[in-house]
């Protein structure tokens, strides 16, 4: 998988964006954005958000925890999975979560 940096590069290339480009989006100068693609400083959460929402892709791809062929189709399993839980109350989510971890143990189990 990629590491973070690697990621964001992919990201503003995949949008033919400059540095520049993201660096004005998140309110920071193209010279301290440039230390975030190259791995020199870390991605603060606030623009990992902002990143994420302004490309329409899970943070976890950003973070290099899921693979980026994953979601890039919108009609993959795993975006409509993503959507469907996005969309239900905080109540639900949790419930779904809390089921995702009975599953796991279940699975460890057998």
């Amino acid at each position: 998988m990629k590491s973070i940096n690697e990621m964001l590069k992919d990201l503003r290339e995949d949008k033919d964006l400059t540095q520049r480009d993201i660096a004005k989006l998140l309110g920071t100068t193209q010279q301290y954005y440039s230390k975030y693609e190259s791995g020199h400083k870390e991605l603060p959460i606030r623009h990992l958000i902002t990143l994420a929402d302004f490309y329409k892709v899970p943070a976890d791809l950003i973070l290099g925890r899921i693979e980026y062929a994953a979601v890039k189709a919108d009609n993959s399993e795993y975006t409509k999975w993503v959507k469907g839980i996005a969309d239900l109350s905080p109540e639900n989510k949790k419930a779904i979560f809390d089921y995702i971890e009975l599953l796991k143990l279940k699975d460890k189990k057998q």
